[in-house]
């Protein structure tokens, strides 16, 4: 399971590489080719208001503050292999359907042998194994086709009521090392809690959406979250990703060549207000800002990165970032300007990024 985890990360390691110089270049490919399309926002806005009762965000073991009109975009956590996804609002009741539903689905559908290249239907279920760690939790283990020519894989999926939240475990085991992931998981089963997204929690653990995985830091872990600011002209979009790191990486600015020369015409539209080594909660980071004016537009893009130390969940690879502005308006279909002078941009940069630390507690 580990082995197929780090094989994920390292191609995980090249997307977050690629990632700044793929976004700055595609963000305002549009605004130099639809100069029409551009329009400017009415009145800009004071970023100290957006920070005035900042919302306390915990991720991973680490934990900051940002501005809370920002809402979930898009959010994915991995702990020690394991998908973990998020499903609020739903009863116990709820939650024995859709666990009932799943193994009806798993004991119907029959497996598929592919053997010697011949495919053929099996009256073998997929379901291979249906246990309940606790009372309120359900692991399902099951293969949807197999081969007499070599080994085979199963999925797992674990289901965990907690507090009117309902979280689902997906992984996979070898097929010689499927005890080993039914103890592994009903282990993570059992130290799962669900939380309210608004607190810290003051005990050790691993912080996801809705939930906290306690315990202690000898798994992998991997937290990614983007969040933006509904209604916002021009966009506003704040991420942060963290993972493992692996002998691949290479620190933000090692990239910037590539990322000038990737960005082609649109680097005489690029100005580098910060770029520079930035150390930040026990992590050597560096930070690269950088103003875009092109097509009538103008648009922030802050970039903080460290490259983390090997297998440490407190030294993480890490990638924080803030988008400002360019961003096409999805009612009029026209990108716009940032609402947010440079100087408050800055300012509310500044004020996450120095509120970004370990939580107490934490491991």
């Amino acid at each position: 399971m580990l082995n197929s985890f780090r094989k994920n990360a390292m191609r995980k390691g090249i997307l977050i590489r690629t990632h700044l110089l793929k976004t700055v270049a595609l963000l305002f490919a549009g605004a130099l080719l639809t100069f029409c399309g551009a329009t400017k926002s009415q009145a800009q806005e004071n970023a100290m208001k957006w920070m005035e009762t900042p919302a306390s965000f915990c991720i991973g073991r680490f934990q900051l503050l940002m501005p809370n009109t920002l809402k979930s975009k898009w959010e994915k956590y991995i702990y020690n292999a394991d998908d973990i996804e998020t499903l609020s609002g739903l009863s116990i009741n709820r939650f024995k359907e859709i666990v009932a539903k799943r193994e009806r689905e798993l004991l119907a559908n029959k497996r598929e042998d592919i053997t010697r290249g011949i495919l053929r239907q099996t009256s073998i279920p997929w379901l291979e194994k249906a246990i309940s760690p606790d009372s309120d939790s359900r692991l399902l283990i099951f293969q949807e086709a197999s081969s007499q020519d070599i080994p085979g894989g199963f999925a797992t999926e674990g289901y965990v009521w907690r507090d009117g939240t309902v979280f689902v475990l997906k992984s996979s085991a070898d097929e010689d090392k499927v005890a080993v992931a039914i103890a592994d998981d009903s282990d993570k089963i059992g130290r799962i809690k669900a939380r309210n997204n608004g607190t810290v929690p003051t005990e050790p653990g691993f912080c996801f959406d809705g939930g906290l995985m306690t315990g202690g830091t000898k798994f992998y872990e991997t937290a990614t979250a983007y969040y933006e600011r509904p209604s916002t002209p021009g966009g506003v979009i704040f991420g942060i990703e963290m993972r493992p790191n692996v002998p691949s990486d290479d620190k933000l600015l090692d990239r910037v060549p590539k990322l000038m020369q990737m960005m082609g015409d649109l680097t005489s539209h690029t100005q580098t207000l910060r770029q520079s080594e930035r150390p930040l909660a026990g992590l050597d980071g560096q930070e690269m800002l950088t103003k875009i004016s092109a097509g009538g537009i103008t648009a922030y893009y802050f970039i903080w990165e460290a490259k983390g130390e090997p297998a440490s969940v407190l030294h993480p690879n890490t990638h924080i970032e803030l988008r400002i502005g360019g961003e096409e308006n999805m009612q009029t279909y026209k990108r716009e300007s940032a609402v947010l002078s440079e100087e408050d941009a800055l300012t509310l940069w500044d004020q996450i990024l120095q509120s970004f630390h370990l939580r107490p507690n934490a491991v």
